[in-house]
């Protein structure tokens, strides 16, 4: 395991410049601090407007400076952060952190919980890992299980009792479960066996106020192909599971989903339908159930007949000539929906923040957001989630010229809005690295129905995206958290 300091973009098309910010080593506890501004340039100017996009005003922050753009390139410091980036394993997979659509941390109690995949040569090992922030340290790696290929990493949860939850491991087979021996402690784990249908891929997890684990996956069991719904009340095993979204006769399809718990116990699924057929429909709509999974209805209330299929009344965008991939699905404070859609059809790619409110679907485009803060950067993927105060965080995959899937240059960048979109921070995340992409990042979100306390934390992949499910390459996994 290694540590770096937060690095810099070392130019942007306006003006930049950076406070005096302190980041820490989290090895060492040093202060290592860098000052990239001269004294001249650091006087703000309130009395000049903040540049806008349709309303939404921008700000650049600089990997942990974070800095507010006026008109005519001057700058008006909005604000201090520090990004302490942690490598937790050089030999992780291609697909170390992927999929989004599941959590990937956690956090309860001071200490955070992670996981991701590693591959040591002919085994792919589901990694878990933890950090204690009283005494800011981190714990061993545990290898929880083995899978198949790169489709093979877990998604966590956690019960009131403090027992972390994990499922993973399938490719077109059945999800693996384990939780902890004891609560808060990754030391040791039970294996209890395998739930699902013979072809499950895709798991997302979360725990309901009353402490029942639901599980979604993709089920190509069945032709057509299906979003399956598990149940886990505590104390009991898996049941059989729902199918609540059946694709039609598209073929091989992408089935994604996203779970999120509310408060309430409502639970909410992010779908989507992507098929490889040039007349299959290209679809992404929205889910949820406020009766413990009895009916499902859309986001107006109306109950459906499950399984949804692709007449069915859930759809925000479907077309033939849309090709959109799904991030996550987060709640804010008022249990309104939220979740990312990239649209790889636009050229450069856009990715839209989808939200519910006011009785209707709207919609941010992130890719103004983010070039207007960071000239000639696309973006590719997006994650999503709120703290406890309603602060909207989404991570994003951007970079210069990048495309959809593992380019060079890709890199991780945070936007933050205090104000849910109309004003966005923008922070640059990983380290930037011309070669190879940093990218597949899995924001943390609540794994139930409690808010995060503070800043959501990042994992992501730097390295090579290889050739296939099964490549030997190795990859750095990266672990980034805002220090405030």
């Amino acid at each position: 395991m290694k540590t770096s300091n937060p690095s810099f973009f070392a130019a942007l098309a306006f003006s930049i410049c950076l406070a005096s910010c302190k980041p820490i080593n989290t090895q060492t506890g040093k202060d290592e601090s860098i000052n990239l501004c001269p004294d001249t340039t650091q006087a703000s100017n309130d009395s000049m407007s903040k540049p806008q996009i349709d309303g939404v005003t921008i700000s650049a922050t600089n990997s942990t400076c974070a800095t507010t753009h006026a008109n005519g390139g001057k700058i008006d410091i909005a604000g201090q952060s520090q990004v302490v980036r942690t490598t937790v394993s050089t030999a992780g997979s291609t697909r170390a952190t992927a999929y989004q659509n599941g959590n990937k941390i956690i956090t309860k109690d001071g200490k955070t919980f992670i996981t991701w995949l590693d591959h040591v040569g002919e085994l792919v090992q589901i990694k878990v890992k933890s950090y204690d922030g009283k005494s800011r340290k981190w714990s061993d790696s545990v290898t929880v299980g083995t899978g198949n290929d790169s489709h093979a990493g877990g998604v966590l949860t956690m019960d009131k009792a403090g027992y972390i939850h994990i499922v993973y491991g399938a490719h077109h087979e059945k999800m693996k479960y384990s939780r902890t021996v004891r609560p808060l402690d990754i030391s040791a784990w039970i294996q209890t066996g395998i739930f699902g249908s013979a072809k499950d891929t895709y798991p997302s997890l979360v725990t309901a106020p009353d402490d029942t684990l639901w599980c979604a996956t993709r089920s190509s069991a069945t032709d057509p192909w299906r979003l399956r719904i598990y149940r886990k009340p505590p104390d009991m095993k898996w049941d059989s599971g729902l199918d609540i979204l059946e694709v039609g006769d598209m073929g091989y399809a992408q089935v994604g989903n996203s779970l999120a718990v509310g408060a309430d116990g409502t639970i909410h699924v992010g779908i989507l339908i992507y098929t490889t057929k040039s007349d299959g429909g290209r679809m992404v709509g929205y889910l949820r159930s406020r009766d413990a999974g009895k009916t499902w209805e859309n986001a107006e209330g109306h109950i459906l007949k499950i399984p949804a299929t692709p007449e069915s009344d859930c759809f925000i965008e479907q077309g033939k000539t849309l090709d959109m991939r799904i991030g996550n699905i987060a709640l804010d404070p008022g249990g309104n929906p939220w979740m990312t859609v990239s649209h790889l059809e636009e050229k450069p790619i856009t990715v839209v923040l989808r939200h519910y409110e006011n009785n209707q679907w709207q919609s941010i485009n992130l890719l103004p957001v983010l070039q207007k803060a960071m000239p000639n950067r696309n973006i590719s993927e997006a994650g999503v989630s709120f703290d406890r105060n309603g602060t909207l965080y989404v991570s994003c995959s951007g970079g210069e010229g990048i495309q959809w899937w593992g380019s060079p240059k890709q890199e991780v960048i945070m936007l933050k809005s205090q104000d849910k979109g109309r004003n966005f921070d923008v922070t640059a995340i990983s380290k930037f690295n011309a070669a190879q992409p940093s990218w597949l990042q899995s924001i943390e979100r609540p794994f139930s129905g409690q808010l995060l306390d503070k800043a959501p934390s990042v994992i992501f992949t730097s390295g090579v995206p290889g050739d296939g499910v099964r490549a030997k390459d190795q990859t750095d996994v990266v672990f980034a958290s805002f220090d405030e």
